[in-house]
């Protein structure tokens, strides 16, 4: 009995798109380009803040056309969020390496706020682009602080603290409240050092350590007793 024969492929469609084929170049011509757009981003708004910050002088300066920019952000909404984990990246990277050495949960906790504070206080600039720059959202965008990386700054921040509950004989259920107050004092620092800028302060040095010192007692009362305590 003869073998039937499979029926022969169809004939493609005239007009059929053909499946797009991506090169591993093109993948790293995008990343790099992207990378580029964020540079050119921060330098707009360091230069002329957020109102000259738009598509159209970003692909400006970077060489391309406004609608070769939309290729690679669907707007300025995300073109901020590109420079927020931009910003988080960074600000993970130098936790995670103050932190690396310390032996104690209390060594830890200390390195992390001091590598917090001077982290902002060296790029003010991503301070006031982080801090003092409202989001507009735009339809179907999730806020900023919904990224995995911010959820995952604040939970790293949390378990911390937790260990140094531990460690020091106190409740590591204080540990949220401890983490929300560090937060508030230490940002009343940071926008007073950043933002007041006309304020004449006597010896900022000094305050920074004066304010470290303030923060780790008033969180280890916090630990050891909550709010009450604090």
């Amino acid at each position: 009995m003869p073998t039937p024969r499979r029926p022969a492929p169809a004939a493609k469609r005239p007009g059929m798109p053909k499946p797009p084929r991506v090169r591993r170049g093109n993948l790293e011509d995008q990343a790099s380009l992207r990378a580029q757009v964020v540079g050119v981003a921060f330098d707009i708004f360091r230069r002329q803040g957020m109102q000259a910050l738009t598509m159209r002088a970003v692909a400006a300066e970077v060489g391309v056309s406004a609608m070769a920019l939309y290729r690679y952000f669907a707007g300025k909404g995300e073109l901020l969020r590109g420079l927020w984990d931009f910003v988080l990246v960074e600000i993970r990277a130098e936790l995670d390496a103050a932190e690396a050495p310390q032996p104690t949960a209390e060594g830890r906790a200390q390195a992390r706020l001091e590598a917090f504070i001077h982290y902002w206080e060296s790029h003010p600039d991503h301070y006031r682009l982080v801090y003092a720059t409202p989001q507009t959202l735009e339809s179907g965008e999730s806020p900023w602080t919904a990224t995995p990386l911010y959820l995952e700054l604040l939970e790293t921040g949390l378990q911390r603290l937790q260990e140094l509950a531990t460690a020091i004989g106190g409740d590591p259920r204080h540990a949220r409240m401890a983490r929300d107050m560090q937060h508030c004092l230490v940002q009343g620092y940071l926008y007073s050092r950043i933002v007041n800028e006309r304020y004449p302060w006597a010896d900022l040095d000094a305050m920074r350590a004066e304010v470290i010192v303030s923060v780790m007692q008033a969180v280890k009362r916090c630990l050891k007793g909550g709010a009450s305590a604090a």
